[in-house]
């Protein structure tokens, strides 16, 4: 399997484990084409609205995936979920981003427990 499918496989488990699929849409996609970035982020996080800006400065069409990151109910609750940036699909395509900039930045973020066997 090439690099390429592997990480197509990594983004659709990632993006098939978020909860509510109406908040994944594609923006400004060109006369039918596929739109070829894919931006998992937070709503109200400053540092993505500065990304989100930028892309419409450049008109660049993406298919935005907007992650809750605050777990829901308490630790402790039985019907404890954990917030959509630890799940181990999304740390799994995380960590793959940063293996093939031969970087350790997903592990350093994301922890060294999450996400494997």
């Amino acid at each position: 399997m090439s690099g390429a499918n592997a990480l197509q496989e990594l983004v659709a488990a990632a993006s098939a484990d978020l909860d509510d699929p109406r908040r994944n849409r594609m923006t400004r996609p060109r006369g039918g084409e596929t739109v070829p970035s894919e931006l998992y982020h937070a709503g109200l996080s400053i540092c993505f609205y500065k990304v989100r800006t930028l892309l419409a400065e450049k008109r660049e069409p993406y298919t935005s995936r907007e992650m809750v990151i605050v777990a829901g109910h308490g630790v402790y609750a039985e019907d404890f979920k954990p917030a959509e940036n630890y799940r181990p699909s999304y740390v799994q395509l995380e960590m793959s981003e940063g293996t093939q900039l031969r970087k350790s930045y997903a592990e350093q973020q994301s922890g060294p427990f999450l996400g494997r066997d």
